[in-house]
Formats: C-alpha cells, structure tokens, sequence
C-alpha cells in the first residue's frame, strides 16, 4: 500500500465515506457494464447499423429485412472488418451442420443478395468487398481524422 495516502485511508475508514465510495464504485461499474453491452450488441459502419440483439438491420435510417443467411453473413462480416474471409468459412456460417449439399458459389448468391439490399451501388459495393480468388471482407472503419477541431 505505498501507492495509497493517508487522506485516501482516512476517507476508507470512515463508514459514511465507505458507503458512498461503494455507491460511487457501483454506479461507475453500472454505466461501463451498460456501455459494453450496448457495444457488443451494435455493430455499425457509416450507415449500416446491425441490432445483434433484436435482429434488426438499418441502412441509412430505414429498415432492411433480411432472410437468416444474409443476416449470418452480414453479422460474420461485419463482426471484423478488413478480415478477409475464404467461401469455405462462410459457408461454415451458413450451413454449421452440413445440412445441404452446396457449392461455393452458393455464398456468391447470398452475397449478391446482401449488396442488392445494403450498397448505395450494389455493382461497385463499398462495404461489401470482393478479394479476388479468395473469398470476401468488410470493408474497414475509416481512421479518425486528426485534425478535426476538439
């Protein structure tokens, strides 16, 4: 305990500083845990926002249905942006047990699909990204801008 003062253990010792340190120390937990949760169930690219919690996709404010393989795809991609993903471990999302008999090319169609439904121009798609010969990769999050006025 070096690195603790005197003032810090008297007001410790106190019972009515106690309790409200305790207070203090819950309701700062309280917010943080609030905050994560909040973070581990959104994931959000410019105007794309996916509700993991209630399913619910957004794409620049208005409501986008989507069947659950283009939802499983979508949460993959966006889960780690800038991953590239081969059509293997895609199709592993899809279909975890093997219950069908595909091809690759089946991810093909469900990306097509994803695009028509979330890219401003689905025939040069800025979010979802080709790597050719590979497999497909969400785009990454653009850096903040250093220079922007505090």
């Amino acid at each position: 305990m070096d690195k603790v003062d005197d003032k810090t253990v008297l007001i410790i010792e106190d019972d009515r500083n106690t309790a409200a340190l305790v207070a203090r120390v819950k309701a700062v937990l309280r917010r943080v845990r609030q905050k994560v949760n909040a973070l581990e169930t959104i994931l959000s690219h410019e105007k794309i926002i996916l509700d993991l919690k209630k399913r619910r996709l957004n794409v620049d404010g208005r409501p986008v249905t989507l069947t659950p393989h283009e939802y499983a795809l979508l949460q993959t991609l966006m889960s780690s942006p800038g991953r590239i993903f081969i059509r293997d471990e895609l199709l592993i999302r899809l279909y975890p047990a093997g219950e069908a008999a595909v091809i690759d090319r089946v991810v093909d169609v469900h990306i097509g699909k994803l695009r028509q439904k979330i890219e401003p121009d689905p025939s040069n798609p800025r979010y979802i990204l080709t790597v050719r010969g590979v497999g497909y990769r969400f785009a990454d999050r653009k850096p903040q801008d250093d220079k922007a006025p505090r």
